[in-house]
């Protein structure tokens, strides 16, 4: 393609005294078609028509602009591609067991269903699941689990729940289930994943939960309710947005904490390595005044922050639902203090998550390390 624009200028040119004229046009021409090439694709055209049509049309104007040197055979090229541009797409990652899958704004997205009834929610490459649904039991023996040992640790009946990542709903649905008095705002990015997990996910069946379809820390900011419990659970696999482990972030929520309560983020990890851990932890203790780690699972990680005078005792494992004691017995077992604070904090302004991510999995998948998950004892 590089020697298209000089060898089309040096046919166009039919006098040594025009060629700036001439090649002016030509990378005029160029520059207009750079911009609406990476404008109009990403802004207009992948949003309304998708991916594939998108693809198909570009291939469309290409072959149009080549027939064009074929005389009258063009009307047969043009019969053939408005045969191509009515057959209708098909899935774009077929895959055993999808049944719905859409191109967002934001991302691509896909929802399966197993043998044994389980949807599924998964986004992008589909490295991840973000969220899983079952008729029978709002229980997952996932990362979802996790956070409903967290309601005990508090020193009132939980009551008002901020979810920064809601996704399909999964932990916001187990939430009403055993803490029916819980009421839950749902924050999720994307428009489009809230509609599917309305569709397939129960949310629309879960009448204490309220979705906002906006940023989460926009959401933070414009808010004047104060939580119980801030669930930090906002993914872009396998990311964690970088904007959500800053010290001004940090601030943010803690400001929008009811006195006592607490925040608790997932937080991506591989054996043997938590640099992203630590980044994030050491980053947490200059905002409250204690910090603690719940290794829940081989890659996922709970930090729970809070302020004041805390210290999981026996009331730990009496209180709450009792399908739920395996699970705050295990967290009774499993939480450690964190005491080190980050000598560079992460802020705004310099805050490496991608980075450390990146070397995090490179080094994993070099030393040979295997993606096999485990679960939580509530694994139905």
């Amino acid at each position: 393609l590089g020697m298209v624009s000089p060898f089309a200028i040096r046919l166009a040119i039919t006098d040594v005294a025009t060629a700036g004229a001439v090649a002016g046009r030509f990378y005029a021409l160029s520059t207009a078609g750079s911009l609406l090439g990476a404008f109009l694709p990403a802004l207009v055209v992948i949003p309304l028509v998708g991916t594939q049509r998108t693809l198909l049309g570009t291939a469309i104007v290409l072959a149009l602009s080549a027939s064009l040197l074929l005389g009258r055979r063009v009307a047969v090229v043009v019969a053939l591609l408005a045969v191509l541009v009515a057959l209708p797409p098909g899935a774009v990652k077929a895959e055993s067991g999808l049944i719905h899958e859409e191109e967002s704004r934001y991302q691509f997205i896909q929802v399966l269903e197993r043998d044994d009834g389980r949807r599924l929610l998964r986004l992008n490459e589909g490295v991840a699941v973000h969220s899983v649904w079952r008729e029978d039991t709002v229980l997952t023996g996932g990362v979802w689990d996790a956070f409903l040992a967290l309601p005990p640790l508090l020193d009132r009946p939980l009551r008002n729940v901020a979810i920064l990542g809601n996704a399909g709903g999964t932990t916001a649905r187990a939430l009403g289930e055993f803490y029916p008095d819980a009421r839950v705002d749902g924050v999720e990015l994307d428009p489009a994943v809230s509609d599917v997990g309305r569709k397939y996910f129960g949310m629309e069946d879960n009448p204490n939960l309220t979705v906002h379809d906006v940023d989460a820390r926009p959401f933070l900011r414009s808010t004047d309710e104060r939580y119980d419990l801030i669930i930090v659970d906002a993914y872009h696999q396998p990311y964690v947005p970088f904007y959500l482990a800053t010290r001004e972030f940090f601030q943010l929520a803690r400001d929008r904490l009811a006195p006592g309560g607490i925040v608790a983020l997932n937080v991506a990890s591989v054996p043997g390595d938590e640099r992203l851990l630590d980044g994030i932890a050491g980053t947490l203790t200059h905002e409250f005044d204690h910090v603690a780690v719940w290794p829940a699972l081989r890659f996922n990680k709970i930090l729970i922050a809070f302020d004041g005078q805390w210290a999981p005792g026996p009331e730990l494992l009496s209180n709450g639902p009792a399908e739920l004691r395996p699970l705050r017995e295990l967290l009774a077992r499993q939480i450690r203090p964190v005491t080190e604070k980050a000598d560079r904090p992460w802020t705004d302004d310099r805050a490496p998550v991608e980075w450390v991510t990146d070397r995090m999995i490179v080094e994993y998948a070099a030393s040979g390390g295997q993606l096999d998950e485990d679960f939580l004892p509530t694994r139905p």
